[in-house]
């Protein structure tokens, strides 16, 4: 995997991308809230990101 060219714009760097932006979002999100809704919050933003990161992996995988 670490051998392939880097091109700009490929399928995994627009996703690192979007990953960031989502990653802050949720951040800033948890930051607004009381201290319980971060725990809930945080618990499925945490399983969320789990499921997403399979699914890339599955996807690379897979293509």
């Amino acid at each position: 995997m670490n051998n392939m060219p880097k091109k700009p714009e490929t399928h995994e760097e627009q996703t690192s991308v979007l990953w960031d932006v989502m990653c802050n979002h949720v951040m800033s999100k948890l930051k607004t809230q009381d201290i319980k809704q971060n725990i809930t919050l945080g618990g499925l933003a945490f399983i969320a990101i789990m499921i997403a990161i399979l699914g890339i992996v599955v996807a690379v995988v897979v293509m």
